[in-house]
Order: C-alpha cells, then structure tokens, then sequence
C-alpha cells in the first residue's frame, strides 16, 4: 500500500501545476488543503521521530511550579513548559499546537495572488514534515515568524516585533537570531551578497579545520559530520541560484519593490549561516527560518517575472521530490522503524487507529495510555 505521506505528496504536487492554469483551482484548492495539511498533522500518533520525547516532557510537567522553576530540567524552554501544563492531555495539545502553526503558515500566504498551492508544495519536506510534525519547539517558533514577525518587519511595526521575538524565544531558543533581523535589513543587496561569497569561504575553512583536527572548540558545540551531505548542500546551492536569478529577471526589485528586497536579505541571511555553519547542527538550524521563505519567494517571483521562468519552477519541484524522499528516509531510520518500512510504504497512524499499532512499525518503551 503506498504511503498516505506520498499520496498527500502527489495531490500537492499535480494541484500546483493544475492551479497555475487556474486561479479559480488555486482559490478554492488553497484553504481545502491547508485544511487537509492541519488534519494530517493534528490526528498522528507516534508519527514523527520526537513524538514520544515530548510525551515525556509533558508528562514530567505536573504544576505551575514545574513550568515556571523546571526542578526535573526538562529540556524544554518556559513557554513549552507552560503549554505542557495548561493542557491535561498530550493529544489534545498536539491539535491545538497543529492549528496554531498552520493557521499561522495560512496568514502568511492567504494575501498573495500567485500560486499558493506551489508554495504548499515547497513547504511540505522539511519545515511542514520536519519542524511542525517533530520539531514542534522550533515549529512554532517557526510559525510565529511567518504568521507574525514577517509582517510587522514589512511595515516596520518594531515595538510589536520584538515583543512576538521574546515570545517565539521562549518557545524555541534560536529564535534569538530573530532580534538581528532590523539591522541586518540595513545593508543594502550588494553588501549581503559580499558577505555571503565570505560566509561561504569561512564555512569551508571552518570544515577544512575540523577534517584536520586543527580547530577542537568546534567540539564543544555539537560539531558532526553526520549533518553534512553533499544533497543538502546541492540542494541549499540550486535553490540559492534560482531565487537569485528569477530576482535578477525582476529588474526593479532592488528599488521599488521592498517586500521582496526584504524578504532576499533574510533568505540571504539564511544562506550566510548555513554556509558558515553547517558543521554545527545546533547552530545550522537557525537557517531554517529563513529557507522556510523559499515557499514565498519562489512563487511570488515566478508570478512577478514578465519572462518565461516555468523552467525554474520544474527545477524547483524537483528539488521538492528529492528532499521529500531523502527526508522520509530519514525519518524511518531515525525512528528505528522496522524492516519492511520503506519510503513508498512509510505508514500514517492516526489517534483514532488502535495505540498499539504504532508497534507494528517502530518500537516505544512506553505508551500514552497504559
């Protein structure tokens, strides 16, 4: 049987070409899908390789006084923890936690007139499958910076910006990258493409250090070689140079347009850190939030450009298949799911399927309702 995950997959997929023929298609398939996206998401069970972790955080999280003083150190910041504990049960979090983040992930594509489905598509491997189904921590940080900052950063609204940057911070730690953001925006385009060419020369002789042996400290922040692979860097690379030359078809963008000027100098902020850090898995994460932009910039500059750029978005949705595989498989090997799972049958078990039958295809030590 195949997959659900690549059912949803394919129905993204054949919609987003089916929508750029159609904006009427795109105008009703948009919400039905982001609806669908939040059921898949919100009724899972084991699905997901922190699934349980977190299961074990909430359940160690009994009082206020836990929440607040952390005596077991959970490792989950505060507002994780008060959300441990302002909910009595696991699975009734996970669906407030799922409508959140895509509610948020719907705000920030409902105002846009490309297509939208596309942008689903390119959302859906890794910030949709990665960070909203295991990474909820850093996914909800993640929405907040698509559902709110991104916004207040557009117009300028500072005040409020920072107040969300404490909250997504107490979610997620990373999210303290976010209080750069103002000043980074005050370099011009050619200046942050300078300092990306230098980024992406110091990651390599940061890499070169720690082949060598010559740089230890690196050590001390969870440097791993298991996190590089040549695909992603293929993939960080090709992504990198169709944005940048579907921006180069759109002559004004440097001077009129400033929602997308804004929005090239954090994906650019986002390439400088994964380039000079990707040695670093705690700390080449951080780019996630601004990869995560690839699901506006993409569509809105195919949608923007007067030029034939259907080429790009083939290219895109290539890259789209690849990573959706690559990260399935990672999911099933990182899950210590048995053999006989693989990426065409990865399974989907929901919380209406009977608790054991995650079993069946992973093993737990312990389970939510003994």
């Amino acid at each position: 049987m195949i997959s659900p995950y690549l059912i949803l997959f394919f129905l993204l997929f054949f919609l987003s070409f089916l929508c750029e023929m159609s904006k009427e298609l795109e105008r009703i398939s948009f919400p039905i899908l982001v609806l669908i996206l939040f059921f898949f998401l919100a009724f899972r069970y084991g699905q997901g390789t922190d699934f349980f972790g977190y299961y074990v955080h909430f359940s160690s999280i009994k009082t206020f006084s836990d929440a607040i003083e952390n005596p077991l150190h959970i490792h989950s910041e505060v507002g994780m923890r008060l959300l441990y504990w302002l909910f009595n049960d696991y699975l009734t979090m996970n669906f407030f936690v799922a409508a959140f983040s895509m509610m948020m992930l719907f705000i920030a594509l409902r105002k846009f007139q490309f297509n939208r489905v596309f942008s689903l598509l390119i959302f859906f491997p890794t910030c949709y499958l990665t960070y909203f189904f295991s990474g909820i921590r850093q996914g909800i940080a993640l929405a907040i910076f698509l559902g709110v900052l991104l916004n207040y950063l557009i117009e300028g609204k500072y005040k409020h910006y920072f107040v969300f940057v404490g909250i997504a911070v107490c979610f997620h730690l990373s999210s303290i990258i976010f209080l750069i953001i103002p000043f980074w925006l005050k370099f011009d385009l050619e200046q942050i493409k300078k300092m990306m060419i230098y980024s992406i020369i110091l990651g390599i002789l940061i890499l070169l250090f720690c082949l060598g042996g010559f740089f230890p400290i690196i050590y001390r922040f969870n440097f791993s070689l298991s996190g590089i692979t040549i695909l992603s860097y293929l993939e960080r690379i090709i992504s990198l140079f169709i944005i940048l030359k579907l921006a180069d078809l759109n002559h004004d963008y440097d001077k009129q347009d400033m929602f997308l000027q804004t929005l090239l100098k954090l994906y650019l902020l986002g390439t400088c850190i994964y380039f000079t850090f990707g040695v670093l898995n705690s700390v080449s994460r951080i780019s996630i939030y601004f990869k995560a932009l690839e699901c506006i910039l993409v569509p809105y500059l195919i949608w923007k450009s007067d030029k034939k750029t259907n080429i790009y978005a083939y290219i895109f949705s290539l890259i789209v298949i690849v990573m959706t595989i690559k990260n399935i498989g990672s999911y099933i090997s990182q899950g210590m799911y048995y053999p006989g799972v693989t990426i065409w049958n990865y399974p989907y078990v929901t919380v209406f399927d009977s608790y054991d039958e995650i079993y069946m295809y992973r093993p737990v030590d312990f389970t939510l309702h003994d």
